[in-house]
């Protein structure tokens, strides 16, 4: 058997034995077994010339055994032939670079091909390394295995807080400070025999910005953005005193914090000192003073996140025992104690047991006023919330495209809401159906908000430089904002509404009409996009 080393380029296999056994007059033919075991003639990749040598023009593709039927017949008819089997062997091929994820730009081709992409921390880029490099002796029984490196010469699986190689894929997932600004990764593809191709990512990583967070192990979060302390005080009881003292720090260490503070009870003061968050409380309540206290205090840094320390404080009356409210009849059975009751008006002057009781009776009904007075305002704010929705969704009828539905709406926010900023952004690559203002790269999209909307379908208060930048473009300088996504069965996307001041769309805000407005925009959206689907099908 002949053997053909394979090197990719030219196989060369010359059987010189047949000029040497036969005659010159003799006629040579030569046949060769194909996949069905019939003898045709020779294959492209072989070839005879009239010197009766055989060349091989193999290359991987042709690896294996092949069969040869030589016939010689000379000129008065006689004729002898033999099977000759010839093998093309593989030569092992190194691995080769195929291609990277579209959110990867391409910024040198030399010996290593570079690559370059912009990440925020705490953010996840996945690279199927299986689809990213090949070799062609795969299909001969070579496998690939893949190893990483921050510079080129000592590798391995894993780069600490920064990357790893998990079954074949690589997760670039940087996770500390010290990991922004400009790193690199070489990754490289290694074969069984070692052969090995390699590449180079660059990857500039961006902080994220981390709000204040509340410096109290006593506190309970009640929220992402809140946390609470409840406190229970005895009117003309020792000094009430907390300190709260560095209530505030940012972990982001050039951030500043700004503070807002509440109004404080006239019995409860505060200390500042100078460099440090927070305060100094002492107050000395008085049996006046019963009731609940609850005091919000907010911290926020340059970016616009905030965060808020909920302080209840309940000046309790423990003193008094609820015998008339247990005993009604109790004046009926002791009409004596009647002389003997001694009531004090705000004056000071003594006052009838019947004064004391319509003074009560004026005082709830005050409060019964004023809750009507609510129910009254909330009922009209219902009503023009209906109102608007019903202008909104009328006009929304009357547009026949996106481009109409999406300006109707943003131009209806702006203009009849008072909204500094209006946007509604598809995560898309078809900048012809939704204009090139309008849409985002959806890997980058998710990059940037996948931690935002988990487990909801609406952010609402704060919100970072990035994001703000993103959504409403860095001249907007909105501070805090309710970003909705968008309901659609046909392409994802955000409808957003911002503020340059804080407090128009905090967390507590009801979101239930804004909710409604996003739904009913998507399903005009989804109408929109199937209708002209079908009409071009139908062209």
């Amino acid at each position: 058997m002949k053997t053909i080393e394979n090197t990719s380029v030219i196989g060369m296999l010359i059987l010189k034995y047949i000029n040497k056994f036969f005659r010159r007059d003799t006629c040579v033919q030569i046949k060769f077994k194909n996949e069905d075991n019939v003898f045709t003639e020779l294959p492209s990749w072989l070839s005879i010339d009239n010197n009766g040598i055989l060349s091989a023009n193999a290359n991987n593709d042709h690896v294996g055994i092949y069969t040869l039927l030589i016939k010689a017949i000379d000129p008065l008819g006689g004729q002898v032939q033999q099977e000759v089997k010839i093998e093309v062997g593989n030569t092992n091929q190194s691995p080769t670079f195929v291609k990277l994820p579209s959110n990867w730009n391409e910024i040198s081709t030399g010996n290593i091909k570079e690559f370059e992409t912009t990440i925020f921390l705490d953010q996840t880029r996945i690279i199927d390394l299986a689809n990213t490099f090949d070799d062609v002796d795969i299909k001969h029984g070579d496998s690939l295995s893949f190893q990483i490196s921050d510079d080129g010469l000592n590798w391995s699986d894993n780069l600490t807080n920064l990357a790893s190689i998990t079954t074949g894929t690589l997760f670039i997932n940087p996770l500390t400070k010290q990991q922004t600004g400009v790193n690199n990764i070489y990754v490289r593809a290694i074969d069984l025999q070692g052969a090995s191709s390699s590449i180079k990512l660059k990857i500039n990583i961006l902080n994220v910005n981390e709000p204040p967070f509340v410096n109290r192990s006593e506190a309970i979060k009640i929220s992402q953005s809140m946390w609470q302390e409840k406190f229970n005080l005895i009117p003309d009881k020792p000094e009430f005193k907390l300190d709260l003292l560095d209530l505030f720090i940012d972990p982001d260490e050039t951030d500043t914090i700004d503070e807002i503070f509440p109004v404080l009870p006239p019995w409860l003061n505060l200390e500042r000192i100078q460099g440090r968050t927070g305060m100094l409380l002492v107050g000395n309540p008085k049996i006046g003073d019963i009731g609940t206290e609850t005091l919000d205090f907010n911290a926020f840094d340059q970016s616009g996140k905030t965060i808020t320390y909920r302080l209840i404080l309940e000046v309790q009356n423990i003193n008094d025992a609820p015998i008339l409210k247990e005993n009604p009849d109790f004046f009926n059975l002791n009409p004596e104690s009647l002389n003997q009751i001694n009531l004090k008006h705000e004056s000071g002057d003594a006052i009838s047991l019947i004064e004391k009781q319509i003074i009560e009776l004026r005082k709830s009904s005050d409060q019964a006023n004023k809750h009507l007075i609510q129910i009254l305002e909330n009922a009209k704010r219902n009503e023009k919330l209906f109102l608007l929705s019903r202008e909104i969704i009328l006009g929304l009828l009357a547009s026949s495209t996106i481009d109409d539905t999406v300006n109707e709406l943003e131009s209806y926010f702006i203009n009849s809401f008072n909204t500094d900023a209006c946007k509604v952004i598809f995560f898309s690559e078809d900048e012809k159906r939704f204009g090139k203002e309008r849409v985002t790269s959806p890997d980058l999209a998710t990059d940037l908000f996948r931690d935002q909307f988990k487990d909801k379908d609406i952010i609402q208060g704060g919100i970072s430089h990035e994001i703000s930048s993103f959504v409403f473009g860095a001249k907007a300088k909105i501070i805090e904002a309710a970003i909705c996504k968008l309901d659609c069965s046909t392409v994802t996307g955000i409808f957003a509404i911002g503020s340059q001041t804080l407090g128009r769309y905090s967390s507590e805000k009801d979101n239930l009409f804004l909710l409604f407005i996003v739904s009913a925009l998507s399903k005009f959206i989804d109408r929109i996009i199937i209708s002209e689907s079908y009409a071009k099908g139908n062209k």
